[in-house]
């Protein structure tokens, strides 16, 4: 699997660049500063076209594109929410949602997608650190995760070292300054303000005997400061 991660571009400034790196890769993925905002009614209304340009390029190319941005789902609930847009064959296949554990109201989803004979989940804020959402992603038997957050931290990377230690899992982790791969196999080419990224599937995943022990053993040991 070949991906390319771009930060710190905007559209026009990644096709001028990287639109050949972009013919030859599986996966686009766009930092949270590149698209830094996206109004889905203008969009529809045809008043912006940062979505329809980016559903276009996938099509033209064959290329499946996440980005993580700030969007504004609809004028009437007026609620701008952090955001991952899943884009595949020219279509929006979905619309991420922040990820907030800590407050009861909202309703937590885990996105996956299934793109190219590979399964990936796609998450969304500074809360989808825990155990929990990654042990989800092995329920679904993913190949992959895609976390897109605001700011990495030593617990971002300290779960995703254990999860591929113990059940082969990858993921990258893409924040607006750096991005983190966490593969077996991997190879990573670094561009100014790109990264092409190159990850071997991996093998079967062992899963847990117990929820509870992931609990107590990752989430709890991770969180507690």
């Amino acid at each position: 699997m070949k991906i390319l991660y771009i930060r710190r571009k905007n559209f026009t400034q990644f096709l001028l660049n990287n639109y050949l790196d972009a013919k030859k890769t599986d996966i686009i993925i766009f930092a949270p500063d590149c698209i830094p905002f996206i109004n889905i009614d203008n969009e529809l209304e045809g008043l912006s076209n940062d979505l329809t340009s980016l559903c276009y390029l996938s099509k033209t190319i064959g290329v499946t594109i996440i980005v993580f941005c700030k969007v504004l789902l609809s004028k009437e609930l007026d609620k701008v929410t952090n955001a991952g847009l899943v884009i595949s064959e020219g279509k929006l296949l979905g619309i991420c949602e922040e990820i907030d554990i800590y407050d009861t109201s909202k309703v937590t989803s885990i996105n996956v997608y299934e793109i190219d004979n590979h399964r990936i989940c796609v998450l969304v804020g500074n809360n989808s650190k825990v155990a929990e959402f990654i042990q989800l992603a092995l329920d679904y038997k993913c190949d992959l995760i895609i976390n897109g957050i605001d700011n990495s931290s030593v617990t971002n990377t300290n779960l995703a070292r254990y999860f591929l230690q113990e059940f082969n899992l990858a993921s990258i982790i893409a924040s607006k300054n750096k991005v983190e791969v966490f593969g077996k196999k991997k190879q990573v080419e670094n561009k100014k303000n790109a990264s092409v990224i190159y990850l071997n599937k991996l093998g079967s995943k062992r899963m847990p005997t117990y929820f509870k022990y992931l609990h107590k053993s990752i989430y709890s040991n991770f969180n507690e400061n």
